[in-house]
């Protein structure tokens, strides 16, 4: 498995045409969501090797804030699309 890469869906840009027909460009998530989400779970995973910190449920916590984001980016996927729908 040393090819596999996998797409960050939130550099990806949705592309669809506007009213005089110029292709409009829209990001569904901002950067900055994805950088902030992934800095605090890199950050609990290096917290969870610290002795000093070893008695905190952090792997737990870590689970917890990668499904809180998920659910996060399925909600914004939801809305977008809904969003696209109603302008059809």
């Amino acid at each position: 498995m040393s090819g596999l890469r996998l797409p960050l869906l939130a550099m990806i840009p949705i592309c669809r045409r506007n009213c005089d027909g110029q292709p409009e460009t829209q990001m569904i998530f901002k950067i900055s969501e994805v950088a902030a989400t992934l800095t605090l779970v890199v950050c609990l995973l290096a917290a969870k090797h610290v002795p000093a910190l070893s008695h905190l449920p952090l792997s737990q916590a870590t689970g917890i804030v990668c499904f809180s984001f998920a659910i996060f980016i399925a909600l914004r996927l939801f809305q977008f699309e809904l969003a696209r729908l109603r302008r059809e």
